[in-house]
């Protein structure tokens, strides 16, 4: 940073309500921002996704008369399970991620949905915890649509230096998360050092908009353990020519042994092979 520069500020909070179910949830919410680079020459950069909020919870006095009753042993059990699928919001934990829908993006939007529900049995070990879709209100004050997803924290693995942990652990983990993902059947195409979050000691993978089904005839060619690999490898060679001291970086390596693994793997792993073009994005906590 510049002397006499200050670093960039993150969003301003401001007051924020959605609806979940028949809860009409009040908080404050803030854009995901986070520094992506902080260099001595350079300066500080932030990036900021406005559509992405993380939202701090008010619990009203009706959420918690409805959590009370909840927690009544005399309450039965089919009106516990009716005050949970119509007062959603009155369970949600104090923190979550609102991720709005980006314009012209209904069919990502509504593909995440659906790999949420496929994704439902690693949720909150591997992928954010899924709460349902909200109605909340954007920017230009017109009702949108939203995920509710727990917020996870960790940061992007871009930013992880071997310091922290070395690259056998850091492999050790994304390998773990992509293995219990296309174990499911979903293929994360927009796995990358971005939607891959360190949290303490695993890798969680947000933003699964662009996820897509694992199709048999992927598996005819390649194995699933091949694909996987194939995956954890793109990941960590790309998170090796940030981290690797630059005078022991071979550039042109890299990028020949990226081509490899795209010429062997690639159709497979990123999907290519469904017909759809594979959009940009990245994501924090919730996802891009």
């Amino acid at each position: 940073m510049h002397v006499g520069e200050s670093a960039p500020e993150s969003p301003p909070a401001f007051p924020y309500q959605f609806r979940l179910g028949l809860s009409l949830v009040y908080g404050l919410a803030r854009p995901i921002s986070v520094i992506v680079s902080s260099d001595p020459d350079d300066g500080i950069e932030r990036q900021t996704w406005h559509h992405v909020l993380r939202v701090q919870i008010h619990h009203g006095v009706i959420a918690r008369i409805i959590r009370w009753l909840d927690s009544r042993p005399f309450l039965p059990s089919f009106l516990r399970t009716r005050l949970t699928a119509w007062f959603p919001g009155a369970f949600l934990p104090d923190t979550v991620v609102l991720k709005g829908i980006k314009p012209d993006w209904d069919d990502e939007f509504a593909n995440e949905v659906r790999m949420y529900d496929r994704l439902r049995p690693v949720q909150g070990t591997v992928v954010p915890v899924f709460y349902g879709v909200a109605a909340g209100r954007g920017e230009d004050g017109k009702e949108e649509r939203a995920l509710v997803i727990s917020d996870v924290g960790g940061r992007q693995l871009g930013g992880v230096s071997y310091a922290e942990h070395s690259l056998d652990e850091l492999r050790g983990m994304v390998k773990l998360a992509l293995e219990a993902i296309y174990r499911l059947g979903v293929s994360p195409t927009d796995a990358n050092l971005s939607n891959c979050l360190v949290v303490g000691d695993r890798v969680m993978v947000v933003d699964h908009e662009q996820d897509e089904e694992l199709q048999e005839e992927d598996l005819k060619e390649w194995s699933l353990e091949e694909i996987v690999q194939g995956m954890v490898d793109s990941i960590m060679e790309r998170h090796q020519a940030v981290h690797a001291p630059k005078e022991k970086m071979d550039v042109e390596a890299a990028r020949r042994a990226n081509e490899k693994w795209r010429a062997r793997y690639g159709p497979a792993a990123l999907g290519m092979g469904l017909g759809r073009a594979q959009c940009g994005g990245g994501g924090v906590a919730g996802g891009g």
